[in-house]
C-alpha cells in the first residue's frame, strides 16, 4: 500500500472542509476506509528507537468503533503491535485486543514489583506472538523469566537479556529456545547453551550479536 495520497482521490472521499469544520465529530464515519488505513500509516512511526511513541495508533483506536475496526483488522499493513511493560496489566490487555497483534515485551526489573514479573511471565507464555523482547533484571529474576523461554518464538526478530547484578546464577538460553527469524541479540551476563551451535537457532541472516 502506497503511503501517498492522492489529491483527486483524496478529495472523492473526504467531505467539503466547510463541512467538516462545521460538524467535526461526522469525519470519523465520512472518511473511507482505504484512506483511514493511509492516514494511520502516516500517523504510525517508522522508528526502531522509538518504541513507546509507535504505540500511539491506540489513541486513533478510540475515536470511533468503524476506527478501531480498520486498525485492528489490519496489524500486518499498519505494523501494529502490543507493548507489554511495566504497569501495564498484561491479562487484561490480551484480553481486550485480538490476538492478531504481536508482542513486544519490555521489562526493566532492577527495582520493581511481583505483579510486573507475573505480568513479564504471562507475556513470554505467548511465545507465538512475541517480536520483540528487552529484559533487565537482576540474575534471580531473570532465570525465571528465561523458564518462561524455553519454547520456539517463531515470530521473534529482536532479543535483549540483560543482567549487570554479581548474584551467584548462571544464566543460559533454555534449551528449547528457537528463534528463525531472529536479526538482533544483545546479551549480558546470560550465556548461549553450549550443547548447539548458535546458527541452529538462530536465523542465518542474523545482524546485530552482542555478547
Amino acid at each position: 500500500m502506497s503511503n501517498s495520497l492522492n489529491e483527486e482521490s483524496t478529495s472523492r472521499v473526504l467531505p467539503p472542509l466547510q463541512d467538516l469544520i462545521q460538524h467535526p465529530h461526522s469525519i470519523a464515519s465520512t472518511i473511507h476506509d482505504d484512506v483511514l488505513l493511509r492516514i494511520f500509516n502516516f500517523y504510525r512511526l517508522n522508528d526502531e528507537e522509538n518504541w513507546n511513541l509507535r504505540f500511539r495508533w491506540r489513541n486513533l483506536a478510540h475515536i470511533c468503533r468503524n476506527w478501531r475496526h480498520v486498525i485492528l483488522q489490519s496489524p500486518s499493513a499498519l505494523d501494529l503491535h502490543l507493548l507489554c511493560k511495566s504497569g501495564i496489566p498484561v491479562a487484561n490487555l490480551l484480553a481486550h485486543f485480538p490476538p492478531l497483534l504481536p508482542l513486544v515485551v519490555i521489562y526493566r526489573l532492577w527495582h520493581t514489583s511481583f505483579t510486573d514479573t507475573e505480568d513479564a511471565l504471562v507475556a513470554l507464555r505467548q511465545s507465538h506472538r512475541v517480536c520483540r523482547v528487552n529484559l533487565q533484571a537482576p540474575s534471580s529474576i531473570l532465570h525465571r523469566l528465561l523458564t518462561a523461554m524455553d519454547a520456539p518464538f517463531p515470530k521473534l526478530e529482536n532479543l535483549t537479556l540483560l543482567s549487570k547484578t554479581t548474584e551467584d546464577t548462571s544464566l543460559i538460553l533454555p534449551r528449547k529456545f528457537l528463534a528463525p527469524t531472529l536479526s538482533k541479540l544483545i546479551l549480558q551476563g546470560v550465556a548461549l547453551p553450549t550443547t548447539r551451535p548458535l546458527l541452529t537457532f538462530t536465523a542465518i541472516d542474523l545482524v546485530i550479536l552482542t555478547l
